[in-house]
């Protein structure tokens, strides 16, 4: 920088560049020097005293063209331009001058020289100076130039500060109070401190400040100067730091973010260049890892040998894989870190890629899993224990059901022959009693078996198509007279949206309506009851049945409501009176939630009230079409109710019939006789053959049973279906029997000593291979759970009887594989997978 004001040589020379080291001419379009700094007279190895008279170009070769090319320049007003020149001597120097015209003097040129090792040439005086003043200006990074004059109390800036400030009103000189106030307000102390200190004492300025724009944006620079020879004037430049601070603020933050990152989320990092014997780790991973070395550089080895060794081909595979195919690894594996708590480790990494996506490194995490890992070590655990708890539970009520099953085979059984016998108007009724208080026993023991089932999620649903218009209808038609008999009148309504065919389990959806229904007729008097049907589409866009139950019954209280879908809360309610466990509002719950749907309920108290449930379903192609509509199964009060019948109901039918949860229908009263429906719904029932005329011989049948009740009580039933038998105790004295042949059925019990039914069978198939002979084998247990059927099957039985064995199933499937009466021409069906699978 110079000083504006001159307009000769020595005037220049009091400016202020004579003390600088860079070299550095001041020149007119004739060519003559204005001033001179010390470094351009050190490197032209000319006194400056010479070089301010005018003859700096006598001592180059070529000064005539030199003059002619300035004075050229000038009068075309070019502003840049340069020239080399060697100078005339012994040493023969060649020297390049980049000549810029100076804005604010026309024809006027500042000449920057360059030589290749200039410091080299500097006078000795001048070079310790050089050095030092190469050293506080940092090289050639001066954003602008500064001088103060402190006996004028001005400031000289070049345009760069201006341009820093975005201060557009660029002045030759400002005051000193003017400039001071364009530097941050807590930094003029220090660079006052700095001025006073380079003026008094000759210390040099070196100080970091922050220049302020008008907007309020701040700029940093390092400002540096050095006192003159007359020590009035301080020369100096600024260096704009600004961006790099910027920049190292930046990457202080985002060390300080992955810091508080790593700490937050207790993940260390890692970096491995592809190759190195060393890599990156974290403070945070070497805790983690027990490492104790110093510094943050690893060796590779160190790291592996952590690793446990089973361990260690796993995430080797997962580093190959991440080389060779770009996988991201992401692997659990344990430690062996001494004196620490960690045991696992999981280890994420991504593949960072060169210029030519060439694999270049691998950056990732390292997390301690243990807690994790020894949670879920303890949730296995105590699942494992709840797991056995349940099956525990669901095997004692498996066998307390079976053991309770073959007494009621006894007793049903020989209740329903009493009742089929000659007893009195008085004696009819009591037997009849007893049957029904025998088959609401039975529907309780299949609730139980539900619950438990359900509980333990072991209930297989078994999907099949099936009209639900047609099975609602078959249940307001079950249901006709006992609603008749309390004045209610039973309707059904079908959505006009639903379907005619859907795909769901149609026995576990006939339990649900079933309960509902029962339970709106047991707790309404003069009232109505009504089911409806409709089809939706859930928000996840599967098809779902919603149905609804509404009746003018008594109603449901607040406190009743809160437990009302829980196991048993019929005890702990206002409708203990009414009978029943509290089982079937539990099981529905849980069944509709098996099913992919909800329950709920709706009540005010002496109104009435209105359940509802969904369950999911799969569209499906109908066998056939029904209108549907309204169908009204109301049964006037003046109609006679038939009597109640004196055969069997399947079991799970007279579940269904007669629930006995806290708000479920009670057991059907001696007299109400509900409508049979067969495994189709809407189908008439199947007529079962009746006791045989005497005389009438229907077959042999070998009967393999092992308690003397059951005994007494099947052999009474297949002599009056007009059966003869042998009867044998257990199973290998069945396989004996059967060897000697002239059966025509087997009934099998599937649980007796010494050898049990299921291999009694498989020995008796075995021997039939050989002698081309093929006898029925009917299965009689009191296993009456989902998967016997298949089970019985595949070892080679014909059909199964669940235990209690009624009348009704027992001469169906024996006049299928055993009779030897002329059949109708019309094939009969067992009825004993029906009422299982229902």
């Amino acid at each position: 920088m110079y000083d504006h004001g001159s307009t000769n040589g020595s005037d220049a020379a009091s400016g202020g560049i004579a003390v600088l080291p860079n070299p550095i001419l001041l020149i007119n379009q004739r060519g003559m020097v204005l001033d001179a700094s010390q470094g351009a007279a050190g490197m032209l190895r000319v006194p400056r005293e010479e070089l301010l008279q005018g003859g700096w170009l006598r001592f180059l070769e070529d000064a005539p063209s030199i003059t002619n090319q300035i004075a050229d320049a000038a009068a075309r007003g070019i502003t840049a331009f340069d020239f080399e020149a060697e100078r005339r001597g012994p040493d023969g120097l060649r020297f390049a001058f980049d000549c810029v015209s100076l804005p604010d003097r026309s024809g006027h040129f500042s000449v920057t020289l360059t030589e290749g090792a200039r410091e080299r040439h500097l006078p000795a005086a001048y070079r310790g100076t050089y050095d030092r003043f190469l050293e506080k200006v940092d090289g050639a990074r001066a954003e602008g130039f500064w001088m103060l004059d402190a006996s004028h109390g001005t400031v000289t800036w070049s345009d760069n500060p201006f341009d820093l400030l975005r201060d557009g009103e660029k002045e030759a000189v400002i005051s000193e109070e003017h400039a001071r106030t364009r530097f941050h307000q807590e930094d003029r102390p220090k660079l006052i401190e700095a001025v006073s200190g380079c003026l008094e004492r000759g210390e040099p300025v070196n100080f970091h400040a922050r220049l302020v724009r008008q907007e309020g944006a701040i700029r940093h620079v390092v400002v540096r100067g050095q006192k003159n020879g007359d020590g009035t004037k301080i020369f100096g430049v600024f260096t704009d730091l600004t961006d790099e601070i910027n920049a190292d603020m930046v990457a202080r933050e985002t060390a300080d973010r992955l810091s508080l990152v790593q700490e937050a989320s207790k993940h260390g990092v890692w970096d491995w260049h592809i190759g190195r014997e060393q890599m990156y780790c974290s403070d945070h991973m070497k805790r983690t890892l027990g490492l104790d070395l110093r510094g943050n550089g690893m060796p590779v080895s160190k790291i592996m040998d952590t690793i446990h060794p089973d361990d260690v081909d796993r995430y080797r595979e997962k580093l190959r894989a991440c080389l060779i195919h770009g996988d991201p690894v992401n692997v659990e594996v344990r430690v062996r870190v001494p004196h620490s708590h960690v045991e696992w480790v999981e280890i994420k990494a991504a593949l960072g890629r060169g210029p030519n996506g060439q694999p270049m490194r691998i950056v990732g995490t390292v997390a301690d899993i243990t807690p994790r890992r020894r949670t879920e070590t303890d949730l296995r655990t105590a699942q494992a224990e709840a797991e056995d708890a349940s099956n525990a539970k669901s095997e004692f009520v498996a066998t307390v059901s079976h053991e309770l099953r073959t007494p009621l085979n006894g007793i049903i059984g020989m209740l329903e022959l009493l009742s089929q016998g000659n007893l009195t108007t008085e004696q009819q009724p009591l037997a009849d009693t007893a049957a029904d208080s025998a088959r609401g026993l039975l529907a309780i023991l299949d609730d139980l078996l539900d619950l438990s089932k359900l509980g333990a999620d072991r209930l297989e649903l078994s999907p099949e198509t099936f009209d639900p218009a047609e099975l609602a209808r078959g249940v307001t038609r079950l249901f006709g007279p006992a609603a008749g008999k309390q004045h209610v009148s039973l309707t059904f309504e079908a959505g006009q949206n639903l379907p005619h065919a859907v795909s769901t389990d149609r026995g576990r959806l006939r339990q649900i309506i079933s309960n509902l229904v029962g339970n709106a007729v047991k707790f309404t008097r003069d009232g109505t009851v009504t089911v409806s049907m409709m089809s939706e589409t859930a928000a996840d866009g599967r098809h779902m049945l919603r149905c609804r139950v509404t009746d003018t019954g008594i109603g449901i209280d607040g406190e009743t409501l809160n437990t009302l879908f829980e196991p048993y809360s019929q005890g702990r309610s206002s409708f203990a009176e009414f009978g029943g466990t509290g089982l079937g509002l539990a099981i529905c719950k849980r069944l509709a939630e098996r099913m992919g749907g909800e329950i709920g309920v709706d009540s005010t108290q002496g109104q009435g009230s209105t359940f509802w449930f969904t369950v999911a379903y799969e569209p499906a192609t109908p066998a056939s079409r029904s209108v549907p509509g309204s169908e009204a199964c109301a049964a006037p009060a003046d109609v006679p109710v038939p009597p109640a019948p004196t055969v069997d109901r399947p079991a799970r039918l007279a579940a269904e019939t007669a629930p006995t949860s806290g708000h479920d229908p009670a057991p059907a009263a001696s007299g109400a006789a509900p409508e049979k429906t067969t495994a189709a719904a809407g189908s008439a029932p199947a007529a079962a053959p009746g006791p045989a005329p005497e005389g009438t011989h229907r077959g042999h049948l070998l009967i393999a049973e092992d308690n003397h009740v059951n005994q007494r009580a099947i052999t009474a039933m297949v002599s009056r279906l007009g059966y003869s038998y042998d009867i044998v105790p257990d199973g290998a004295e069945a396989v004996e029997a059967a060897r000697k042949g002239g059966y025509d059925a087997v009934l099998m019990d599937v649980q007796m000593p010494r050898i049990d039914g299921v291999m009694a069978t498989r020995l008796i198939r075995e021997e039939e291979r050989d002698t081309g002979a093929h006898v029925p084998i009917i299965a009689i247990t009191a296993h009456a759970m989902r998967g016997t059927r298949e089970e019985y099957l595949a070892a080679g039985m014909s059909d199964f009887l669940p235990k209690p064995i009624s009348v009704k199933a027992l001469a169906v499937t024996l006049q299928k594989f055993a009779s030897r009466a002329e059949s109708d021409g019309e094939e009969e069906k067992s009825t004993a997978f029906a009422a299982h699978s229902a």
